[in-house]
């Protein structure tokens, strides 16, 4: 998933800006996206719906929010690894927290550990929807010490952005295993200050100074600033999920790598040139040799790269034989496919395949092998 979220002091009116800087992360996540905001007499507004970002946010339905000002926006584009396809599952997630009595949203990248009490009718209901619903039961007085209640229990993967009406929290596991950065930027003469999972988001909305939030970290803003809170656990060896780099995330943004201060992000390779780098060690591990190589093809997008890197590192011909059919309403993350029985025909729609193949021996390089189908696939086409 993805997350962007922003507070200000008064209220600014951000939506196209953060529209355009959300988008960048759609590779996170295609299963449905959503919006929320309280606009300065504290009136929510909100759209949530299944769907890929730009049939969402360049809606009919969307376009009221070029007219809004808030303090807070929350938005978020899901991939859906817990509970059903349900409008219901999608984020961001609003309760009221029953002691306060105060309204609260939930943005959650990540993964919590299920509770082993949950009901069997809870199944249906992704892991957000059951933290939400923990913290909105609390019987802590106050919205922050119920995050802190709920999220001392919990367990696994969590990057999270939680709202107020006046207050943003963010807040990430003790192991980092998903990425999330902060910076600020003026927007109408305020400073703000923005959250998101990916630093090319932070870019295209024009943040200078992005930082990263370190593992363990919990952190709020408000109209007095940026406040560091004692974690809420203590900071555990990193397990940052490989994957991030290797497929998720966008191509221009920083790579989720381990860094001890958050100012460290700034000098991290992009995912890019992970990608290239990767793709020169697996030319130097493989045990393919040279003269068994007509040329190297990378698989269309995130392989690409890699393929690149292993051509160059061989001094072997790269030919892009197989050629992406890219346009803005498909999905370019096919292993993230809800359904994986027709993860087979998305190939076949996806690829255009030149006809060079023929006689020759080509080694194809692909970003992972997680369950085949992919791989399959395309052998089965060539």
């Amino acid at each position: 998933c993805g997350i962007l979220a922003l507070f200000a002091a008064t209220p600014v009116s951000a939506f196209s800006l953060l529209r355009d800087g959300v988008i960048s992360q759609q590779t996170r996540g295609y299963d449905g996206a959503g919006i929320w905001i309280a606009n300065g007499s504290g009136r929510e507004y909100s759209l949530k719906k299944q769907g890929m970002m730009r049939s969402i946010f360049w809606s009919k339905e969307a376009k009221c929010f070029e007219k809004k000002s808030s303090k807070i926006w929350m938005m978020q584009n899901r991939y859906g690894t817990s509970g059903d396809q349900l409008e219901d599952n999608l984020q961001p997630i609003r309760r009221i927290h029953k002691k306060s009595k105060e309204v609260f949203t939930v943005v959650h990248n990540g993964e919590f550990s299920r509770d082993t009490d949950h009901n069997s009718h809870h199944v249906s209901l992704s892991d957000t929807v059951l933290f939400a619903d923990q913290i909105a039961s609390s019987d802590e007085p106050t919205i922050e010490r119920a995050i802190r209640h709920t999220l001392k229990k919990k367990n696994g993967a969590y990057s999270l952005a939680i709202a107020t009406k006046q207050t943003l929290y963010a807040v990430r596991d003790p192991n980092g295993i998903r990425p999330l950065v902060y910076g600020k930027v003026m927007i109408q003469d305020q400073l703000c200050w923005v959250v998101s999972s990916e630093s090319t988001v932070l870019d295209n909305i024009g943040v200078s100074q992005i930082k990263e939030v370190l593992p363990a970290s919990f952190l709020s803003f408000n109209q007095d600033g940026i406040k560091i809170h004692r974690p809420i656990h203590a900071k555990k060896k990193p397990s940052y999920c490989a994957f991030e780099s290797v497929y998720i995330m966008d191509e221009h943004t920083k790579a989720h790598i381990p860094a001890k201060t958050s100012y460290e992000i700034r000098n991290h390779p992009t995912v890019n040139l992970v990608r290239f780098r990767s793709g020169q060690i697996l030319a130097q591990e493989s045990p393919v040799k040279k003269k068994e190589i007509d040329f190297v093809c990378g698989v269309p997008g995130t392989g690409i790269t890699s393929g690149q890197g292993y051509a160059q590192m061989l001094l072997l011909p790269y030919v892009q034989a197989i050629i992406d059919k890219e346009h803005k309403d498909q999905e370019q993350r096919t292993f993230m496919s809800a359904d994986v029985s027709k993860i087979f025909q998305k190939v076949m729609n996806h690829f255009t395949f030149l006809d060079v193949f023929e006689g020759k021996r080509v080694l194809l390089v692909d970003d992972s092998l997680v369950r085949g189908n992919i791989t399959t696939g395309l052998i089965s086409l060539l």
